[in-house]
């Protein structure tokens, strides 16, 4: 079978490592164009445009220091309910600034420098935003002071005001227990004591108490007020320290120098950017050039064994298999008959038919198979001759356009299947009710299929007699045990035999390009292969294809084509 597309990839790169490097370069360059331009611009325009935008970068942060230093000025006599919302606005200056900034991107001078200028415009505004803060920060302390002081106040008259209701509770309590203890026994006179003195709470505003238990729960929750407050006092006792508040608060001014710097700096970006791109494409090179060593290597050494070892591949099942030996005839030639019985058919191209008798009836028949339309277009199996006789009658195929091609006949019988390339087919008899019956095998699951990019074998079903064409001669060759033989040559094996692979004798015949990777292996004792002598410039699978040619063979190759 043919080696494909790695074959061509690796050959292709090998020997057209100069095109592969100029696509990388290429690649590239494309992705690198805006940069590389608008570097390019800088330096070409550099006397006279840096100049301006340095001019226009200035300014823009002039400009925007003397609106902050009138703004400073405003807020140093600005009142303290004022701060706060100076410091809100500060803030979201800044953060606009900030976004402002990202959405720039570093590509030329022109946005260097207006990045610059957002830079030193943040630092202006967060220099005010400091001098904003610190007055907060004053105007907080000096208020939280204030408040303190007049908590105290208000703390102190409590203590006072509940000290003074204790004392006269405890007057009140002492008079009472006197009065119990002397006057025991004579209850009427303890009543009117005690009515002298609720009219005398009455009058010092305190609320009258009829008996002692009661008055001495007064005095508790009296005491425990004089305590709470004591305890609050003394944690007020501790001033609030005050920050001393900025008087003058100095921007930043010296922005001039970091323009003139970047100005400067801005000549050298162009030859960088030059030697980055030239390093790049200097590196792109070097590896298409040890690309292909170093992946040959990785495939003889390192994959080949991997497939060699697997399992040979089975196109067809055992019970699918045709017990009917096939009728080959022995010898290719350039010349071709073919004998045609009432009820069949002839297929061919238009090129190889040398002559019909005339009592046959001819056609044109626009696909091999109807069943597999794509494939049939792909390998030229399309505007055929169709030749149906009356009688037995002899149809002679030439290949003598190309006198290196001959031609062989080869019949299936029922059941029977042969696994071909629909490209190296000339032409087939067939049922004239019916058709040539092509199927498809899909092995993605193999190294081989992988090394050789051929992930689907076409198979024809028979009955049907089959006209292939191949190099100086095709020879049919019957498989005893096992047979080896180089890809290039295969035309078409029988379905039923294993299909493994063989590495190639030499690694220098394959690092070469002289020998294929791999070698076909067929085991079995039932079939035979179809192959040519000799393969020609135009067909052989080793002849490197450039271009859309050769990515279309490799396609065709990949879908057993």
């Amino acid at each position: 079978m043919e080696h494909g597309l790695p074959k061509k990839i690796f050959s292709w790169v090998l020997h057209k490592w100069i095109w592969f490097a100029l696509i990388l370069v290429t690649i590239i360059a494309v992705r690198k164009a805006p940069d590389f331009i608008t570097d390019s611009t800088i330096k070409w325009n550099q006397a006279a445009q840096a100049q301006e935008l340095a001019k226009k970068a200035d300014s823009s942060i002039s400009k925007a220091y003397e609106i902050t230093h009138d703004l400073l000025e405003k807020a140093e006599s600005a009142p303290a309910e004022k701060i706060d919302e100076l410091v809100a606005n500060a803030n979201a200056d800044i953060s606009s600034l900030k976004n402002e900034r990202a959405a720039i991107k570093p590509r030329s001078l022109e946005s260097f420098l207006s990045i610059k200028v957002l830079d030193w415009k943040i630092d202006i505004s967060k220099a005010y935003l400091d001098y904003l803060e610190n007055c907060q920060r004053y105007w907080k302390a000096i208020n939280n002071e204030k408040n303190r002081q007049t908590k105290l106040v208000e703390l102190n008259a409590k203590k006072a005001e509940t000290e003074r209701l204790w004392a006269i509770d405890w007057n009140r309590y002492q008079r009472l227990e006197k009065v119990g203890n002397d006057y025991a026994n004579i209850r009427p006179a303890k009543s009117a004591l005690i009515s002298v003195l609720n009219d005398g709470l009455e009058i010092a505003g305190v609320s009258p108490i009829d008996n002692s238990a009661e008055l001495r729960n007064r005095l508790d929750l009296h005491r425990e007020s004089i305590i709470k407050t004591e305890n609050d006092i003394k944690n007020l006792q501790m001033p609030i320290p005050i920050p001393q508040k900025i008087i003058k608060q100095t921007l930043p001014s010296n922005w001039k120098g970091d323009i003139n710097e970047l100005v400067e700096k801005s000549r050298y970006w162009y030859i960088e950017g030059i030697k980055d791109n030239w390093l790049i494409a200097a590196m792109c090179v070097v590896t298409a050039i040890f690309f292909a060593p170093l992946s040959r290597l990785i495939c003889f050494f390192a994959l080949a064994p991997i497939a060699v070892r697997q399992k040979p591949i089975l196109l067809v099942a055992k019970s699918e298999r045709s017990k009917e030996p096939m009728a080959i005839q022995p010898d290719s030639a350039l010349a071709l008959p073919i004998q045609l019985m009432p009820g069949q058919a002839l297929l061919a191209h238009h090129d190889y038919v040398k002559t019909v008798p005339s009592e046959c009836k001819t056609s044109t028949q626009f696909l091999g198979s109807a069943l597999m339309p794509f494939t049939s277009l792909a390998a030229g199996l399309y505007n055929l001759v169709r030749v149906e006789p009356d009688k037995t009658e002899t149809v002679v195929l030439s290949s003598g356009h190309d006198g290196l091609n001959e031609l062989v006949q080869i019949d299936l019988p029922s059941n029977g299947s042969l696994a071909v390339e629909p490209r190296n087919l000339v032409g087939f008899v067939v049922d004239q009710n019916g058709g040539v019956k092509l199927r498809r095998k899909w092995v993605l699951l193999k190294m081989q299929s992988w090394l050789k990019l051929q992930f689907r074998h076409v198979l024809v079903e028979g009955p049907v007699t089959l006209i292939m064409k191949g190099g100086r001669g095709a020879v049919v060759t019957p498989v005893q045990d096992e047979l080896l033989i180089s890809p290039e040559y295969v035309l078409a094996f029988s379905a039923n035999l294993g299909y493994g692979t063989s590495r190639t004798e030499t690694f220098g015949g394959y690092f070469s390009r002289k020998k294929s990777l791999l070698k076909d292996r067929f085991t079995g004792k039932s079939g035979f292969v179809v192959h040519q002598e000799a393969t020609s410039e135009s067909s052989s699978k080793l002849v490197k294809k450039s271009g859309l040619e050769g990515l279309m063979d490799g396609v065709l190759k990949a879908f057993g084509i």
